[in-house]
């Protein structure tokens, strides 16, 4: 009998918005730690626009997650209908208080920081952890209304409003490019080595499709075309898979093995003394290469989505490929000055 997912005694299972935010927590640490093992980061950086607009931009997000919590209570929040009126007045001035001390703590901040004009570089990482996030899941969003646009073409709300699925409807490729955009912005704008941050990222890129393909499995999504072979997997009628009407190949979990596959490659390669960008452009390469395979055996709606993914996967297989050429270009260089 092949596998089929339910609830596990009852009791729904952990979805993609979880698996993602272990990814994060994960990730960031061991982001972190390299940052600190390379000496990419100075004591201290002058204070400057990336700094106190992202302790604002917190502010505002914090203060219209708090708005969204406290006043129309949407779907994430329905289990309060069921708490006692006290409770529900209780949780709301909570939430409330709990935003407004944040605002503060930014305000605060920003005023400590202008007076000392720095900041500790090793403060670098929560920044830019912060602004990666955001940027991931904008960029993962940004692509996923690109390829299926005949969803929000009529419903331009639809193209932002997270409330009505949460964490669904991002594309993989979309959150990469967005984070590398915003990654390599913040860290030009405080003057940290480029190619020593992506060698720094690059582990923690490769760990993060491991968890968050566990979660795309638990979510039943990114799921693969109709199958026969001993390890298919049968997904719930409700589930975004049931469109195929049987077993299928399970492609997120393939995707899920082959980052644990590359973060060990990732491992192993830089024990060695490599010039700066070749290890972020060597893993590059070799995950395109697989997600380029992997593509054609798993479901997508139509050819478009399908080639177009196999285009992203080509092009960042030859960025890794120019990104490697110029780390090599630029040591040679080095050598012969």
């Amino acid at each position: 009998m092949r596998p089929s997912l339910h609830l596990f005694d009852g009791i729904s299972l952990p979805g993609y918005g979880t698996m993602l935010f272990i990814a994060f927590v994960v990730g960031i640490i061991l982001f972190d730690r390299r940052l600190r093992k390379r000496s990419l980061l100075a004591a201290t950086m002058k204070y400057n626009w990336a700094w106190w607009g992202t302790d604002v931009f917190i502010s505002l997000v914090v203060l219209l997650i708090a708005v969204w919590a406290v006043f129309f209570s949407p779907k994430q929040w329905q289990w309060l209908t069921h708490a006692t009126p006290a409770f529900r007045t209780a949780f709301r001035i909570v939430a409330a208080a709990f935003a407004g001390y944040l605002i503060y703590g930014s305000i605060d901040h920003i005023n400590i920081y202008r007076r000392k004009k720095e900041i500790e570089g090793a403060q670098f990482t929560t920044y830019i952890a912060l602004w990666i996030l955001f940027s991931a899941i904008i960029g993962s969003r940004l692509l996923y209304i690109f390829l299926h646009w005949q969803e929000f073409e009529h419903d331009l709300v639809g193209t932002f409003a997270f409330w009505r699925g949460g964490l669904q409807g991002l594309v993989f490729y979309g959150g990469f490019l967005g984070a590398l955009a915003m990654g390599l912005t913040f860290a030009r704008v405080n003057r940290v080595p480029l190619f020593g941050l992506l060698d720094a990222a690059a582990p923690s890129i490769m760990l993060g499709e491991f968890f968050t393909r566990i979660g795309c499995f638990l979510n039943g999504c990114c799921f693969g075309k109709a199958c026969g072979l001993p390890w298919a997997v049968t997904f719930p009628l409700d589930s975004p898979a049931s469109v195929v009407g049987g077993p299928v190949h399970p492609t997120q979990l393939y995707s899920s093995l082959a980052g644990l596959i590359l973060f060990g490659i990732a491992l192993l390669l830089e024990r060695r003394k490599w010039r700066p960008g070749i290890l972020f452009g060597v893993m590059l390469m070799l995950y395109s290469l697989f997600r380029f395979l992997i593509d054609f055996v798993r479901y997508y709606e139509n050819a478009a989505n399908l080639w177009t993914n196999q285009l992203i996967a080509l092009g960042l297989a030859i960025i890794g490929l120019v990104v490697v050429l110029i780390a090599r270009r630029q040591s040679a260089v080095g050598v012969s000055r």
